[in-house]
């Protein structure tokens, strides 16, 4: 509806706040959600198991409205009778307008989806729902349910031990092809996995598990992705494949505003603390803060590394060449490990307005 008041084939919400009530089984007995979309339209939409809701689509615009009782058959059934549809206009009476199809609602999604196979479309034609449609529609719900607190006993890690197909997770894949880099001591993959945006462990260890049995063990990790959430979902995995110790974790820390040397052992213990670990394979500082002598950050890490919690490379994230070749050289004159690793924006594709702020 929000889609036609706007002339697309559908509108996806930029808001969705929720609310509900969860019973003793940990079912939603009953939720409400406010969905907000471009352009203002606001929707109210609202399911029950245990309460009995009146069923009725509302449509409010400026001159008037349309109700559309038991909406899901707007055109009628044969079990459930003639359907209507009234439009009430300002200042004018109801027009009700009646409807009676006789052939059930199914058998419009079989027609729907026969006539998409024998022209080669593998979705539906509009006003059918296309794919960006549906995994829109997903998004919304994903949204609700984390507005509520929705987790389902099988989607938490305790149960989830292994993939989304009931296999053990397999580890001999070499989709993903990997290498031996100097100061590692296991073979790393060529493509690593960033960890910024996971939003739940049930949808995030299918991603994790593919990743992993297509070659890939390489988890580029950080101390502020997610509020620590990310580093945590990751550490549960982990522990519920037994594949840490064919995994290479990146850690970073000491981001900008909190980059200084003091910061680096305080935020390094707390993410090992989510990752479940007692060591990182390669280190690298999120930031550099030009204003703090190079030195003093080589020795933080380097007593990290001392430590035994970082067993690898150690280097920065979005530092310069220049404050790369300085740390290397006070690490060489000073008896220090020296910087291994630089993590700055490598792209075909020169970078003119960075997406973050303080990117090399």
């Amino acid at each position: 509806i929000a889609g036609a008041a706007t002339g697309q084939p559908f509108a996806e919400p930029d808001k969705v706040a929720g609310a509900a009530h969860l019973g003793q089984s940990g079912v939603d007995e009953w939720a409400s959600a406010l969905l907000h979309f471009p352009g203002g339209i606001v929707a109210e939409v609202s399911c029950s198991i245990s309460l009995d809701q009146d069923n009725i689509l509302r449509i409010f615009g400026t001159k008037g409205r349309i109700e559309v009782p038991d909406f899901w058959f707007a055109g009628g059934n044969r079990d459930v009778g003639p359907g209507r549809i009234e439009v009430i206009r300002s200042g004018a009476a109801r027009e009700v307008i009646r409807l009676d199809e006789t052939r059930h609602l199914y058998s419009f999604e079989v027609d729907a989806a026969g006539e998409a196979i024998q022209a080669g479309r593998q979705e539906f034609a509009w006003p059918g729902m296309s794919w960006a449609d549906s995994l829109g529609t997903l998004r919304v719900l994903d949204k609700w349910r984390a507005a509520v607190g929705l987790e389902y006993e099988i989607e938490k890690p305790a149960k989830r031990l292994n993939t989304i197909s009931g296999r053990p997770l397999r580890t001999d894949g070499k989709t993903i092809g990997k290498r031996v880099l100097p100061g590692l001591p296991k073979p790393v993959s060529l493509l690593a996995l960033g960890f910024e945006d996971f939003r739940s462990f049930s949808s995030g260890s299918i991603l994790l598990d593919a990743y992993f049995e297509a070659g890939g063990n390489l988890f580029d990790t950080g101390y502020v992705y997610g509020g620590g959430y990310t580093e945590a979902l990751l550490g549960q995995w982990l522990a519920n494949r037994g594949v840490r110790e064919k995994s290479v974790i990146i850690a970073k820390g000491a981001h900008s505003p909190l980059c200084y040397p003091d910061v680096i052992a305080r935020q390094l213990a707390q993410s090992l603390d989510r990752l479940q670990t007692d060591h990182v394979d390669i280190y690298f500082m999120h930031r550099d803060n030009p204003d703090v002598p190079v030195g003093e950050f080589v020795d933080a890490m380097d007593a990290e590394a001392k430590a035994g919690r970082i067993r690898g490379l150690f280097g920065g994230s979005n530092w310069t060449m220049e404050r790369m070749d300085e740390a290397i050289a006070y690490a060489e004159k000073n008896g220090r490990q020296k910087p291994g690793a630089l993590s700055n924006n490598f792209s075909l594709a020169e970078m003119l307005e960075p997406i973050w702020a303080g990117c090399v």
